[in-house]
């Protein structure tokens, strides 16, 4: 198994807050505007069987049905924001019985890989005090990127587990895949 860590929330609420950030690009494409590009930050839920359940981005219609549990804050296509540029948040307290498992994944649009992307990371962070747990690098030659792990022990408190991993797709099998590599 890889790299485990309880998340041990402050003031009380067991809130998670997973943000990707990056700059705009300087390098100048044609006429020397900067090249854009759009990353993008999904969570795969997963039931105790390791299965995903379904995907939540920003642009999946199914963000709507676990809005109040697990709220992705929508898509930004230029980034250099002040904050973070994409964001999930998980509410634990809200957060369903028969959730066991997300996994946290980063895409580009394909145009660039994520190290060609400056600046890109992704941070895990206490959704209150905003006290960071982890941040993960994205300097990796990748369009699809398993930035992390969040799994439900035996007790009922929540682990982030270190399962960074390159992906060749968004795919539930390709998700799944990573998982079971990173749980065993």
């Amino acid at each position: 198994m890889s790299e485990a860590m309880k998340l041990e929330f402050e003031q009380g609420s067991a809130r998670l807050l997973v943000g990707l950030l990056w700059d705009p690009n300087e390098q100048g494409g044609v006429v020397g505007a900067p090249k854009e590009h759009n990353l993008d930050l999904a969570c795969a839920v997963l039931g105790d069987d390791l299965k995903v359940r379904t995907i939540i981005s920003s642009t999946d219609t199914q963000r709507d049905e676990y809005k109040t549990e697990i709220f992705h804050t929508g898509d930004n296509i230029t980034g250099g924001a002040d904050f973070e540029d994409e964001s999930i948040t998980v509410n634990f307290e809200h957060l369903r019985e028969d959730v066991h498992a997300m996994a946290f994944v980063v895409s580009t649009d394909g145009r660039l890989k994520l190290d060609q992307v400056n600046a890109a990371a992704c941070e895990f962070r206490d959704g209150i005090s905003l006290n960071s747990f982890s941040r993960v690098e994205l300097k990796v030659s990748e369009t699809y990127y398993l930035a992390g792990l969040v799994t439900k022990s035996d007790d009922g408190s929540w682990n982030l587990i270190k399962a960074e991993g390159a992906l060749a797709s968004l795919s539930a099998v390709e998700i799944e895949n990573a998982v079971r590599e990173a749980c065993s």
